[in-house]
Parts: C-alpha cells; sequence; structure tokens
C-alpha cells in the first residue's frame, strides 16, 4: 500500500478546472483520519440514537457508595452488557 503523500500526487483534471477530482479528496479525507469507514456519515434516526443512548447509560457499574453501604445485598450490576455477548436487538 502507498504512503499518503504519494497517493496524494494523483490530480487529474475536473471539467470546471479546480484540479481536485472526487477521489483524490476522499484520500485526502483518508490520509487524515486513517480509516475509509469514516468519511460516510452513519445515518440513524432519533429513535435509535436515543435507544443507544440509553443502553450506554445503562451499562455501567454500580457505585461504590452504593456497593459499600450497611444493609445492601447488591455487589455488582447483573443487567451489565457486553457488546460483543448481548446485542441489543435494533
Amino acid at each position: 500500500m502507498a504512503s499518503c503523500q504519494s497517493r496524494n500526487t494523483r490530480l487529474h483534471e475536473r471539467p470546471d478546472g479546480d484540479g481536485k477530482t472526487l477521489e483524490t479528496i476522499m484520500l485526502h479525507q483518508y490520509c487524515r483520519i486513517g480509516r475509509a469507514e469514516s468519511i460516510n456519515p452513519s445515518n440513524k434516526t432519533f429513535k435509535i440514537k436515543r435507544i443507544l443512548g440509553k443502553a450506554q447509560k445503562q451499562n455501567r457499574p454500580i457505585p461504590n457508595w452504593f456497593r459499600f453501604k450497611t444493609d445492601t445485598k447488591i455487589r455488582y450490576n447483573a443487567k451489565r452488557r457486553n457488546w460483543r455477548r448481548t446485542k441489543l436487538n435494533l
């Protein structure tokens, strides 16, 4: 795989004459970001984004102050979810 500098030197003239093609712009963004998948936006509806945000907030351990309270039997979050093992079924 060629380095970013050598790939960016491939300029082709566009009809409007600015000297850059979409391919060249994509290569510039690829070199700046580091991977090609980040160039395209991810499209989520607000409903899905809200569900993902709630799941992200719920997925945390219980606080230590709650664990060390006098009369509590709860030692860990039983509903903790791992992104690889358990999916949200969206």
